[in-house]
C-alpha cells in the first residue's frame, strides 16, 4: 500500500466557510481525508458535513457516537457525517477526523468510513464516533467539508491522500 499526498489545506486567519477538494487525480484505489478542525460555533461541538461531487441527496449513514456513558445510534440520509471542537470548547483543542472512501475512481455507489474524536478538556467531554457512509454512484472527483453552522477557524487544517 502506498499512501500519495494530494493536497492539504490550512485555514488561515480569515476563516474558511468550507473545505474543498476539486479535480482529484483517478489514479488510485481508496481515498483518506485527515482532518483536524475547530469552527467559530458558539457550542462545545459542531456538526460537519460532507458532500461527494457537489451532490446533496443519495446518503445513507449509520452511526454511532459516545459521550462519556451516553452513546446515541441512528442512521441518516443527510450528508451530515460528525462532530469538530466548536468555539465554546477548551481553547487551541481540535477535533480529530479520518475519512476513508473504498473504490473511489469507480463507477458504482459509493462507501465510505469515518471515525472521529473530539476532546473538551474543561468538561472532561468527549464525543467519539464511528459513521459508515454510501453515496451517489460515480467516480469521485472533489469533496467538500463544512460546518452546518458558521465557518472552520485557524488552525484547521485537511489533508486529501491517494491509496494504491
Amino acid at each position: 500500500m502506498t499512501m500519495t499526498l494530494v493536497s492539504t489545506i490550512t485555514v488561515g486567519s480569515g476563516g474558511a466557510f468550507s473545505i474543498q477538494f476539486t479535480g482529484i487525480p483517478q489514479n488510485g484505489k481508496d481515498l483518506m481525508v485527515l482532518l483536524s478542525t475547530r469552527t467559530a460555533s458558539q457550542s462545545i461541538a459542531a456538526n460537519m458535513k460532507l458532500t461527494v461531487n457537489n451532490a446533496e441527496s443519495g446518503y445513507n449513514s449509520l452511526f454511532l457516537v459516545a459521550n462519556g456513558a451516553l452513546v446515541v445510534s441512528g442512521q441518516s440520509t443527510s450528508p451530515v457525517f460528525y462532530y469538530a471542537n466548536g468555539n465554546n470548547s477548551t481553547g487551541n483543542t481540535l477535533s480529530s477526523t479520518q475519512v476513508y472512501f473504498s473504490n473511489y475512481a469507480s463507477t458504482g455507489a459509493k462507501v465510505w468510513s469515518v471515525e472521529t474524536t473530539m476532546e473538551e478538556m474543561s468538561n472532561a467531554d468527549t464525543f467519539r464516533g464511528i459513521v459508515a457512509n454510501s453515496g451517489p454512484a460515480g467516480a469521485i472527483t472533489s469533496i467538500q467539508i463544512s460546518p452546518t453552522t458558521d465557518f472552520f477557524v485557524q488552525p484547521s487544517v485537511a489533508s486529501l491522500y491517494i491509496i494504491s
